[in-house]
């Protein structure tokens, strides 16, 4: 069989990775210099994205939901260019398995792509998995509060308005879902009260009436005026959290207290 234009191994390329391939496969595998070739060459791709992290786990699963994004990412352009290389090669008598299957050949053909495909896919897995560490509890209370505005209760009858961000230019508006950075300095009026839920599993509730600044060290606030109630998440080894009132200042790890400005 020509090496060049061998694609048995497509059969199951992700078997061929993790051991479950047929013995049939395996088989023509050990005999095909291209199938042989193109297994090593899977087994080193592989081995290199393993090696981008401690957390990254390459299981059948995942590999499989990255070959799907190498079929989606697989154009029109890439398939016709593919037929072209191979238009001066001899024609056969009779019709390859490959052409009479074009549907097939284009899904399998994924894997001429796939080592690039799964360099983007698995470089956005481990991106994502570095984000949600940087989104963990732990890793939230090193830094400074970071949340959103999990609720706003308003009396009466308003729809709108009652919490804002205030700055030196101004007050903007804020609604539910906004983002509660730090530096942020959010103020309540005569009838709103607002959740804040933070990165660090951290719940701050404003009082009417109330406005809060968030510090730049880690788990800080300062209370400028008003009341609120916290729920100071408990994490091992992680700091205190500081509040600041214009009386005193508090330090609190995993309890829920009142606080007051005055």
């Amino acid at each position: 069989m020509s090496g060049t234009r061998c694609l048995q191994f497509l059969e199951d390329p992700i078997g061929l990775l993790d051991g479950r391939a047929s013995e049939a496969l395996l088989t023509h595998v050990a005999s095909c210099d291209a199938c042989r070739d193109a297994k090593h060459d899977l087994e080193q791709t592989a081995s290199s994205l393993a090696a981008a992290g401690d957390d990254l786990v390459l299981d059948r699963a995942e590999l499989e939901r990255l070959t799907a994004l190498a079929v989606d990412r697989i154009s029109e352009t890439r398939v016709k260019t593919a037929t072209s290389q191979r238009a001066d090669a001899p024609v056969p008598t009779a019709p390859s398995p490959a052409a009479q299957r074009p549907s097939l050949f284009r899904r399998r053909g994924a894997w001429l792509v796939l080592a690039a495909c799964l360099g983007v896919g698995v470089s956005s897995v481990v991106g994502l998995k570095l984000a949600d560490r940087q989104r963990s509890p732990s890793a939230a209370a090193a830094r400074a509060w970071h949340g959103k505005i999990a609720r706003i209760a308003r009396s009466g009858a308003d729809k709108s308005g009652g919490l804002a961000a205030v700055s030196s230019s101004g007050r903007a508006e804020l609604g539910e879902g906004a983002e509660v950075k730090p530096g942020a300095r959010l103020a309540t009026d005569a009838r709103t009260r607002a959740r804040l839920e933070l990165d660090d599993g951290t719940v701050i509730v404003l009082d009417r009436a109330t406005e809060v600044e968030v510090g730049a060290d880690p788990r800080s606030l300062r209370v400028v005026e008003g009341a609120l109630l916290l729920d100071v998440a408990h994490i091992d080894g992680a700091p205190a959290a500081k509040i600041d009132t214009p009386a005193a200042r508090v330090r609190v790890l995993g309890t829920k207290l009142a606080v007051t400005a005055t």
